[in-house]
């Protein structure tokens, strides 16, 4: 199936308003080289190809150090931030989840 969204960035990348499909044409091309030639870089070197992906810790979280190994997960928060109170419930609940699924606390269970 045909991403639209790829439709999108590429109609973004026309620079030539009179010959919209040849500058399409040429971004595709233009984009389609530059991946190919990836391949041929250095590992170090960052490109599209190897960055990381959206909700892949970037190196902004690294620098956090928790002691408890449920804190130490990787991944970045998504959407909007909203905060709420937990009731007393959820609240118990959320603490017996860390607690559980906490490496730290596995010799305690029994």
């Amino acid at each position: 199936m045909f991403n639209f969204r790829f439709l999108h960035d590429l109609k973004g990348m026309v620079k030539n308003r009179a010959k919209v499909e040849g500058s399409i044409c040429e971004a595709y091309l233009v984009q389609e080289s530059s991946y190919f030639s990836s391949y041929y870089f250095e590992p170090d070197i960052q490109s599209k190809r190897t960055r990381s992906r959206r909700n892949e810790v970037g190196g902004w979280n690294d620098q956090s150090s928790h002691t408890l190994s449920i804190f130490n997960q990787s991944g970045r928060p998504t959407g909007k931030c909203s905060s709420r109170w937990l009731s007393d419930a959820e609240l118990k609940a959320a603490s017996h989840l860390v607690l559980i699924n906490c490496d730290e606390v596995v010799p305690f269970l029994g």
